[in-house]
């Protein structure tokens, strides 16, 4: 519980004092009594619409702000060595810092400000409906309950990843990511607001169920779909948030939570595609690997000593250890290959649906041996922008100055049969020159790699295998 956490309890100690909760609720009244007395005082709608403007500002923004530097504050005054060396699990942690530097926020949110949304919801919803208020505004309550810790969650999240990407003793930027979140949660409140609109008094609820979302079949309303989404997304933050603790906290895990993050997450997306037929079914696999490959590839690309520590472990034939060790971005590439080749057996085996999956495969080996190429020299300082340098001329100049359409980047049949595509409208030997042009692009990139992962990796030491940091007895 977290009443036996130490953590909690310090964070705690550290947020709430008698000043403060007087001081909030001193204001919560007084808009409450200026509201009342105001010309819109019987219109429920009115104090619905100022307390989750309130909530948003308090919990939403200033939430994030103290989740974020819940960290950040404990770098800043060098305690957080502390807390590495302490005996408390990462779990503990995990939630003391989550629940306990916002403890202030849940208070005043809980008692003083969802009451109020809630009851102006009430008095809003029509008399006719189809189903009882009260599982309504138990779903309302959800709605707004995950999306708080979903903001929380995610500040912690971006100021754990500026400490494993820096690895320095600096304070992280937490207004940057504070202004991240709030910016998101401006989305986020529409959604379910606007979700929360058939419910409305403007609104019959019989019209409500004529917008009615489907998911694998199943038809629900457009309030409980923000409830699905958001409690699906709230689940895997916290967990993204728990294993880069882990791994800040020097734990080095089995990427099991990343494979389940993405079949899951497959799954999970594929109940919004209307004909579950099983083609379509493959195309949010693909486009999750995709996705992920970049993100995780542009973020881990400058670890070299993961690298190294990776290659040695395959060398001393510690596969286990390798494993362990192994890239993320390593795995979604596996799995976008995996999704790929299915579709071409099962699905779609055509000579230009393979040339197709081909092209993507080489433009994707391609570009990560480029990134990895961009970010290892020592002396670019921002590879991020030298790698969106190289996509603006790979993807759009090269193109425009060669005087090629799309025809360039993928192999796509014209009008007319295969020997007339080759020998016709785009030359002779097209398709050949289009393949000589793309492998050498790689037998190049994979040059320069090569090169590049011979002076990089000569300039760190392989670590030895990495063990949790001693606890206290």
């Amino acid at each position: 519980m977290l009443l036996d956490n130490p953590e909690f309890r310090k964070n705690f100690r550290l947020e709430v004092n008698l000043t403060r909760v007087v001081s909030c609720f001193a204001l919560i009244l007084f808009i409450l009594f200026a509201l009342y007395n105001s010309n819109s005082a019987n219109d429920a709608g009115e104090f619905f619409g100022v307390f989750c403007g309130i909530g948003y500002f308090l919990v939403i923004i200033w939430g994030t702000y103290l989740s974020a530097a819940s960290i950040s504050e404990e770098v800043r005054q060098k305690t957080w060595d502390f807390v590495r060396m302490s005996s408390l699990s990462p779990g503990k942690i995990l939630t003391g810092k989550l629940f306990g530097s916002t403890s202030l926020i849940w208070i005043v949110g809980l008692i003083g400000i969802f009451p109020v949304v809630i009851g102006a919801a009430a008095f809003m919803m029509p008399e006719a409906n189809l189903r009882g208020h009260g599982i309504t505004l138990l779903v309302l309550s959800l709605c707004l309950l995950c999306w708080s810790i979903f903001s929380h969650a995610a500040g912690m999240v971006l100021s754990l990843y500026g400490l494993l990407v820096t690895q320095t003793k600096e304070k992280m930027n937490t207004i940057g990511a504070t202004l991240m979140i709030a910016f998101g949660g401006i989305f986020t409140g529409a959604f379910i607001l606007n979700a929360f609109e058939a419910f409305h008094k403007t609104y019959r609820m019989e019209q409500a169920y004529k917008r009615a979302e489907s998911w694998y079949g199943i038809q629900m309303l457009d309030l409980d779909m923000a409830l699905l989404c958001l409690a699906f997304a709230t689940f895997w933050l916290v967990v993204g948030a728990y294993r880069m603790l882990r791994q800040t906290l020097l734990f080095h895990d089995m990427p099991w939570a990343w494979i389940a993050f993405l079949v899951i997450a497959s799954v999970f997306l594929n109940g919004f595609t209307p004909d579950q037929d099983f083609a379509k079914l493959l195309i949010w696999p693909i486009l999750l690997c995709s996705v992920t490959t970049a993100l995780m590839a542009i973020s881990e690309s400058r670890n070299i000593i993961s690298y190294k520590t990776l290659a040695a472990r395959f060398s001393s034939r510690q596969y286990g250890e390798a494993f362990r060790f192994i890239p993320l971005w390593m795995l979604s590439f596996a799995g976008l290959v995996l999704a790929l080749v299915i579709s071409l057996i099962v699905i779609d085996h055509q000579f230009w649906t393979i040339m197709s999956v081909a092209s993507v495969l080489t433009f994707a080996v391609r570009d990560l041996l480029v990134l990895h190429w961009i970010s290892w020299k020592p002396n670019i300082r921002r590879p991020l922008m030298g790698f969106v340098i190289y996509g603006t001329i790979v993807y759009f100049l090269l193109p425009i100055i060669l005087g090629s359409n799309r025809g360039f980047l993928m192999p796509l049949a014209p009008q007319g049969d295969l020997a007339h595509f080759i020998t016709g409208q785009r030359g002779d030997g097209w398709l050949f020159f289009y393949w000589a042009f793309q492998l050498a692009c790689v037998a190049g990139a994979a040059w320069l790699f090569s090169r590049r992962w011979s002076s990089a990796l000569a300039r760190v030491t392989p670590p030895e295998p990495q063990v949790p940091p001693q606890t206290a007895a």
